[in-house]
């Protein structure tokens, strides 16, 4: 139940935040930095809740949250990582055509 609340909390949030950041800003910036600020938003809600549910964190006390936090930092972390492990392993691939393959 907390669950819910709490995605829902993080959802009228986002939106709130936003629907803020646009009202004040959209005449100042570009619609490019527009939406990497919504990607941004959207990618933080999705990962809090992703690290929340897999944790089942105790939010009811200061050490709760702070052990979330560390928590969610280390999955950055590893996330980061990870993608930058696969993008080392797709470029060292070699992507020149196979030339013992016969065209006829």
């Amino acid at each position: 139940m907390i669950e819910i609340i709490l995605v829902l909390f993080g959802v009228v949030v986002v939106v709130f935040l936003i629907n803020s950041y646009q009202n004040k800003y959209q005449s100042f910036q570009g619609v490019i930095f527009n939406v990497i600020i919504i990607a941004l938003l959207l990618f933080l809600l999705v990962t809090f809740s992703y690290v929340y549910r897999t944790s089942k964190p105790d939010l009811t006390s200061f050490n709760g949250v702070v052990g979330f936090f560390k928590i969610y930092l280390s999955w950055v972390g590893g996330f980061f990582q990870n993608t930058g492990n696969i993008a080392g392993y797709v470029i060292k691939q070699n992507w020149t055509p196979n030339s013992t393959i016969a065209v006829k």
